[in-house]
């Protein structure tokens, strides 16, 4: 039974293991000016920018973090862009 016991261990120890988190997209409009302060943000809250529509409004596809809706609409409102909340069932 020991030797199983070691066998599973040392496998495990072997494998490589992801981290999975709950990610939540989002569609945001502004203009070309918001761009790089939206960048920014993302950075700190650890978002990506999945892509950007450019025309006469900018339409960035957004990524984040699950939970950080409540900071999205703060930041969006703060800085003057249009937040496309995610439909739900």
């Amino acid at each position: 039974m020991r030797a199983y016991g070691s066998a599973t261990q040392q496998a495990l120890e072997l494998t490589p293991s992801q981290l999975k988190r709950e990610l939540q997209e989002y569609r945001v409009q502004g203009g070309f000016s918001q761009e790089q302060r939206l960048r920014h943000w993302l950075t700190t809250v650890e978002g990506e920018m999945a892509s950007v529509a450019y025309g006469e409004k900018l339409v960035f596809q957004l990524i984040l973090p699950a939970g950080l809706e409540q900071s999205l609409v703060e930041f969006c409102a703060a800085n003057q862009l249009d937040l496309e909340l995610p439909w739900r069932p």
